[in-house]
């Protein structure tokens, strides 16, 4: 049975960039997560050692969440939401913890989460759509102005901005649903002269970190191996050496340049890389207390090996010259994986946003709707599954249309016959159909283009069936209409009047 699977449309411009531009924008886009400390972090930095350990991996589920506009555009496509989750378990790699998709993807069709001006609707959108026990995950084309925000310090919801997915930007809310300050706790908000010495306290009474760790349990984030850091205005470049290019001075006089290396500083991409050894430590134990039902929810799937990753297309993939309606794309099973990504490309090789489409399959196959006549189309297709996304595209295929229907074929059409094949507007067609067993069947009416304008659900008794089925005020022009059974699916072309 060819099975038509869930169809995506997706703008990759929209609020979309490749890695370099992601990197280059988020210069300006800081972070907006409210910056009080949870009770849990000040209990843990109290006494860290009363906190369960564990070296084993901890499995974080997600539920990802993709918003669009309120007509169903501006989603993050998927190929790109994978490579932020690659970058995500790379940079919690060192912490022993991992983070997997639970369930499906979700698609909220709504302008004002997409692009919203205030924390308030996020909190909204986070009511309305969280799930219990799983790190609440929204990508979205504009979070209050910022690059993302968690929910609060230790809470269960972050938002990230489409455009900097590819970055550490969501390893960096992680962290904050995770209990971690920022670096420069307390200088949120702070205006100061870095000519003159820090005073003791900034906002929120927070204790300014001195440069000697004399004080750096109880002052910023709680964690001494977070060297000073003050640097809380903006997104700021690294020079050569990794550190900051602004010195600043501790409340004692001495001077320094803030690392930035720390995932939880404010840093750009080209210079943050990890988190601390106190800071993982931090981590995993409010995963093992707070979030402990986050854990064990489902057993680890096996990781798609890197040799076998890659999709090899079987059809079509040679410029081959195939029927406009029923094609079928096949490629060869990838071990291990659960899920296929599969972009289609009108008439240009390099996939640009406005000729490709994307869709998603569980098994090696997809059914097209009905396609252009007469045109090039050039497509290729990634593997994952849950605990598995690193992985890479196929090869490119490419296939050209022909007008040819597959009921042309003999063997199709002893089973099936419509008429009249021309009508007026408001007439209905009469399908008969001949089935060896009761069966279950659909009639869809198609553009010429694919898109798909009625379907219509059918009970065929044992025998010869004869079935009506009304177009609707459509245009007139010609159309296809399609019958699906167990079969597969087949077309006969109509001419509306």
């Amino acid at each position: 049975m060819f099975m038509k699977l869930n169809r995506k449309i997706v703008w990759l411009a929209a609020g979309l960039l490749l890695t370099i531009n992601a990197a280059a924008q988020i210069d300006y886009l800081h972070c907006g997560t409210p910056p009080e400390p949870s009770k849990w972090l000040e209990g843990y930095l109290l006494n860290r050692d009363a906190y369960p350990k564990s070296n084993n991996v901890l499995y974080v589920p997600l539920n990802i969440n993709l918003v669009g506009t309120d007509d169903g555009q501006g989603h993050l496509n998927v190929r790109f939401l994978l490579d932020g989750l690659c970058t995500l378990n790379k940079d919690f790699e060192p912490a022993n913890i991992q983070f997997y998709i639970d369930g499906n993807i979700n698609y909220i069709n709504r302008s004002a989460f997409f692009e919203h001006n205030s924390i308030a609707v996020g909190n909204q959108m986070f009511a309305q759509h969280n799930r219990s026990n799983t790190l609440n995950c929204y990508f979205v084309s504009n979070p209050a102005n910022v690059g993302g925000y968690a929910s609060a310090i230790g809470g269960n919801a972050l938002v990230v901005r489409n455009s900097v997915v590819l970055g550490h930007a969501w390893a960096h809310e992680v962290g904050h649903t995770l209990s971690l300050l920022h670096t420069f706790a307390g200088w949120e908000g702070f205006s100061h002269d870095f000519g003159q010495n820090a005073p003791e306290r900034v906002s929120g009474n927070r204790l300014v970190e001195r440069v000697d760790r004399s004080n750096c349990d109880e002052a910023a984030d709680g964690f001494c191996d977070t060297p000073s850091d003050y640097l809380a205005g903006t997104l700021w470049q690294c020079a050569t050496d990794g550190f900051s290019t602004v010195e600043q001075r501790d409340p004692i006089g001495t001077t320094f340049r803030s690392d930035g290396s720390f995932i939880m500083s404010y840093a750009v991409d080209q210079c943050v890389s990890r988190f601390s050894e106190g800071q993982i430590g931090a981590m995993r134990a409010n995963l093992l207390t707070a979030k402990r039902n986050y854990l064990n929810r489902v057993e680890p799937l096996p990781l798609i090996l890197e040799a076998e990753a890659r999709a090899n297309l079987i059809f079509p993939t040679n410029n081959e010259l195939v029927n406009l309606s029923g094609i079928v794309l096949e490629w060869e099973p990838v071990p291990n994986a659960t899920n296929y990504i599969i972009e289609i490309s009108r008439s240009v090789s390099t996939f640009p946003a406005f000729a490709t489409t994307q869709y998603t399959s569980t098994t090696n196959r997809l059914e097209l709707p009905p396609l252009e006549d007469n045109r090039t189309y050039f497509w290729r297709v990634r593997a994952y599954n849950r605990n598995s996304v690193c992985t890479p595209l196929s090869d490119r295929g490419q296939f050209r249309t022909t007008l040819a229907t597959s009921t042309q074929d003999p063997a199709k059409r002893e089973w099936f016959s419509v008429y009249p094949t021309a009508i007026f507007k408001g007439e209905s067609v009469r399908i008969e159909v001949n089935v060896p067993e009761r069966t279950q069947l659909s009639v869809r009416l198609y553009t010429y283009a694919g898109q798909l304008l009625k379907e219509q659900h059918y009970d065929a008794l044992t025998g010869s069936n004869m079935l009506q089925f009304a177009p609707g005020n459509v245009p007139a022009g010609l159309y296809l209409l399609g019958i699906v059974t167990a079969k597969g699916l087949v077309f006969e072309r109509i001419v509306v009047q």
